[in-house]
């Protein structure tokens, strides 16, 4: 039994509660994002602090709230990787036989791109936005690539209110993409899709360089040279 002086604790115990109809997936009474679990315990904290319960309020259970900024419920985040000319072949295959047209139109790698972005959308719906929203482009080559990955991505959903967010990371690997990695990016950042998300993560980009392809390509010396040149 919880005593009416025990309020803080009587608080944690439904949210303790929350959690566990969380992991059940009881749509009434789960928390439905990792920030509203945060917001309560904040709440809490701010509550201890204000009753001179410090130690309580900035001890373990500060110990909790950075454990949940860092982990959310998905613990690990996972991001997406494929090569720009399997996107670029999945478009041609849809426009040569259509979307909805018989599922043994299309080839079976098209099938996997689009599944791939469906199970993107799957894991950020049970899990949140930080779950899963990174897709990395390899041998990025120009800005028509992200285009691409932008447009793959709504096609994979019959409604828009299932495609998924995602942040396109470019990777450009070879020496000559290397050399015209900031003109793409001047083209990239005109995207509306890129535009929105530079909005929504404060003008933040994230790009990524091939150490290992690019010396592959152009040998170590020259490619360090190239990838200093970019950065």
């Amino acid at each position: 039994l919880i005593s009416n002086k025990e309020l803080h604790r009587a608080v944690m115990l439904v949210m303790a509660d929350r959690l566990h109809y969380t992991i059940e997936r009881d749509a009434d009474l789960m928390y439905h994002s990792c920030d509203d679990f945060i917001a309560d315990l904040k709440v809490v904290q701010q509550s201890l602090a204000a009753a001179g319960a410090k130690r309580s309020a900035y001890g373990p259970l500060q110990d909790l709230i950075w454990q949940a900024q860092t982990f959310g419920f998905h613990m690990v985040e996972m991001e997406f990787r494929q090569h720009s000319v399997v996107h670029a072949r999945a478009l041609a295959d849809i426009r040569e036989h259509g979307l909805h047209g018989e599922r043994g139109d299309l080839q079976p790698m098209t099938h996997e791109v689009l599944d791939t972005f469906r199970a993107l959308g799957a894991i950020q719906k049970r899990n949140g936005l930080k779950a899963a929203r990174r897709y990395i482009i390899s041998f990025t080559k120009s800005a028509q690539n992200i285009k691409d990955v932008y447009e793959l991505n709504r096609l994979a959903f019959s409604h828009p209110e299932d495609v998924p967010v995602i942040d396109v990371i470019p990777l450009f690997e070879q020496l000559e993409d290397l050399q015209n990695s900031v003109d793409v990016l001047e083209e990239m950042i005109k995207i509306p899709e890129v535009q929105a998300r530079l909005k929504a993560t404060g003008n933040k980009l994230e790009v990524m360089l091939g150490y290992s392809d690019s010396s592959k390509d152009a040998g170590p010396t020259s490619a360090t040279l190239a990838l200093h040149s970019a950065q």
